[in-house]
């Protein structure tokens, strides 16, 4: 069953332990059912993620078409516009694909690693959201107390400030940024979090 998922969804990460567990016949007790997962993962034959059950050595990855269209929106991402990237409704218009296809292959991406999704449909490449980390650090320690604005990031990245605080906003999130009032620092335990 789960070679037969993974053949068909490359995309799906494996299979839900309970909807596993629900569609194999004879339907074992959870706890017998549990019992099994945990043997066939010690054997080798399974592996264990979270919630999912998947082959070993299955992993997400785009398929040749998704490949292909990534392949023209990741130049974009990585461009003049890295600080400022096209939302999905954008991409959609400028590549003339369907908008929906644009957001599944960018979570996709994301969960590859490859993206980080900011804002509602709003992706940045992974290596430039490390850079404006690497940005914030020098903005941090050309104030005073490490205590900084959105508006010193802003300058420095050549954005907007809808966008600045939307990237800000996501960096709090993950803990990277601290937030007291209109004032950020970083955290120093967090600041590997995207490379």
């Amino acid at each position: 069953m789960l070679a037969r998922l993974h053949a068909e969804n490359p995309d799906l990460p494996g299979l839900g332990r309970e909807r596993l567990r629900m569609s194999l016949t004879p339907r074992l007790p959870k706890d017998a059912f549990l019992a099994l997962l945990r043997i066939e993962a010690e054997a080798g034959r399974i592996t264990l993620d979270g919630a999912f059950v998947r082959q070993p050595g299955h992993e997400v990855r785009l398929s040749p078409e998704d490949e292909a269209l990534w392949d023209r929106i990741s130049p974009v991402l990585l461009g003049d516009l890295r600080f400022r990237p096209p939302r999905v409704r954008d991409f959609a218009t400028e590549l003339g694909a369907d908008e929906k296809e644009i957001r599944r292959i960018l979570r996709l991406t994301q969960k590859l690693g490859r993206t980080d999704q900011i804002a509602h449909d709003h992706f940045f490449s992974r290596p430039v959201t490390a850079q404006m980390v690497a940005i914030l650090r020098d903005v941090a320690a050309a104030t005073d107390d490490g205590w900084f604005t959105a508006a010193l990031f802003r300058d420095r990245v050549q954005n907007g400030r809808k966008v600045a605080i939307e990237i800000l906003d996501f960096l709090d999130r993950h803990g990277v940024t601290l937030r007291r009032g209109d004032l950020r620092r970083l955290n120093p335990h967090r600041l590997d979090l995207f490379g």
